[in-house]
């Protein structure tokens, strides 16, 4: 569960790092607890989100849809990927799919993308070549992405160069990741951090020792 919260959180942080004018339409590919945490904490620590969201079983994507209006989101399901991506302004994909769900021509300029699926070799959610489409890759660990995330098969494709992501804690020290002005794509990549689970844990536990 805590690791749930974790990259829960960590994918607001960059979502919202890359979003500071807002999120517009945000869609979700996926049903699982981390397409349902990403929107809950959009929604509660940034305010009321609007949202479409595809999911392969039409039954959890109705369930999914059911839950998410009872927490005061605005929600509609689409039929396909495409049809998600042309609705929405902010991506966020959240599966364990080994071969790309979004294909680069359907991804509109301006759109902002943060990919959570793709933690283990051989997974891929993204279509390589909307890696350089974009104008800036924030990556959770440059090392740990460009080995096993959506970020490695664009630099063994050779589509950007291994320096290109820039990781985040660097861009909230200051550290420009955009190369274009505002409006290109951009994309942030999750691998997971085994760290931030033990400042989680610490932190959980220092609270739990501290006295009510």
């Amino acid at each position: 569960m805590l690791t749930d919260m974790r990259t829960g959180l960590a994918g607001v942080v960059a979502t919202s790092l890359a979003c500071p004018d807002g999120f517009g339409t945000v869609g979700i590919i996926g049903t699982g607890i981390q397409a349902r945490l990403q929107l809950e904490y959009l929604h509660k620590l940034k305010g009321p989100v609007r949202a479409r969201v595809w999911g392969r079983s039409p039954a959890a994507v109705e369930q999914y849809v059911d839950e998410l209006r009872a927490r005061g989101v605005e929600i509609e399901a689409c039929d396909t990927v495409s049809q998600l991506c042309g609705e929405c302004d902010t991506l966020i994909t959240t599966t364990p799919s080994t071969t790309p769900l979004i294909e680069s021509d359907w991804v509109r300029a301006g759109t902002h993308i943060t990919a959570i699926g793709a933690d283990a070799e051989g997974k891929q959610e993204l279509d390589a070549h909307l890696f350089g489409r974009a104008s800036g890759v924030l990556v959770d660990s440059r090392e740990q992405c460009i080995d096993h995330a959506d970020t490695h098969h664009a630099v063994a494709a050779k589509i950007i160069e291994p320096d290109f992501p820039v990781e985040i804690g660097e861009a909230l020290e200051g550290t420009s990741w955009q190369t274009n002005p505002p409006g290109d794509i951009t994309i942030a990549d999750l691998s997971g951090l085994g760290a931030s689970d033990a400042v989680v844990a610490q932190a959980v536990l220092a609270a739990a020792k501290t006295p009510q």
